[in-house]
């Protein structure tokens, strides 16, 4: 089963809904924030939720427990990084790199 987060955004539906049309498992996971139109996240996951390969979790990478929960109960093969945000923040960048870190720490992947 692969991992997408951020699946509601441009380039995670994108990777998801070709892994799906190729028949992969794929669980994708999206805050569905509001840096740009959430019309346009659901949008796109109403074309991916179509597809019975496809598990949709609503899940900000920040919430340690519900990341902890998930990883636990589905086995997960592939995390492509897709975390693609234009940040002004130096603080805000960190926060993000530790939370994928933490998460991919929880998978026990190497780089």
């Amino acid at each position: 089963m692969i991992l997408i987060t951020g699946c509601a955004g441009f380039i995670g539906f994108h990777l998801a809904k070709k892994l799906l049309i190729n028949k992969k498992k794929v669980i994708g996971i999206d805050c569905v924030d509001n840096y740009y139109a959430r019309s346009k996240k659901y949008q796109r996951l109403k074309v991916i939720k179509k597809y019975d390969n496809f598990k949709f979790l609503k899940v900000d990478l920040n919430d340690y427990n519900k990341v902890n929960n998930f990883l636990k109960k589905y086995k997960i093969d592939a995390v492509p990084c897709l975390l693609v945000f234009l940040l002004s923040n130096i603080l805000i960048v960190t926060t993000l790199c530790n939370t994928e870190l933490l998460c991919l720490q929880s998978l026990q992947l190497e780089c």
